[in-house]
């Protein structure tokens, strides 16, 4: 069985910087922190299909849950940094709590 990184064996990050291939989730959530703190990005597979955009650093649209599942493991603790050393707060515990708690139904 092919995992969820093999699927996808380049990617293409677009960003203001231009075009960037990725080859595996580090660095395609790497991508995501490095310019989505400059504006929204998009990541196409290598025959140019969507595949995801993001708002910032935060992921928007993306084409397989599998492979957000796998992205997210990485990219979440790349975004509490970029939170933490951007705002200042080592609380984004308490505050992602409290986000959580207003987003119940």
């Amino acid at each position: 069985m092919m995992t969820t990184e093999e699927k996808y064996p380049v990617l293409i990050g677009h960003s203001l910087a231009g075009r960037t291939r990725l080859h595996n989730i580090k660095e395609v959530a790497n991508f995501i922190c490095t310019h989505g703190q400059y504006g929204d990005l998009t990541i196409t597979q290598a025959d140019g299909t969507p595949f995801l955009d993001t708002f910032g650093i935060y992921i928007n649209k993306i084409a397989d849950m599998e492979y957000r599942e796998e992205l997210l493991k990485v990219l979440i603790p790349m975004q509490h940094e970029i939170e933490r050393s951007c705002f200042g707060c080592d609380d984004s515990e308490a505050d992602e709590e409290n986000i959580n708690k207003g987003m119940e139904m």
